[in-house]
């Protein structure tokens, strides 16, 4: 978060479509879930909630 804003960078790595939407989808799920704002960024048990 940058104040009231959430942020959300992606790279190309790899520069390949599917790498993309996955990562993009991925990260807007963490928005959607609430991990957002924790001090020492996504937890372990946030990656590997079903939905993130």
């Amino acid at each position: 978060m940058d104040g009231n804003k959430i942020v959300v960078g992606l790279t190309a790595r790899g520069k390949d479509a599917d790498k993309f939407w996955f990562s993009l989808f991925h990260e807007l799920a963490h928005i959607v879930l609430g991990h957002v704002g924790q001090t020492n960024g996504t937890s372990e048990e946030d990656e590997k909630a079903p939905y993130a």
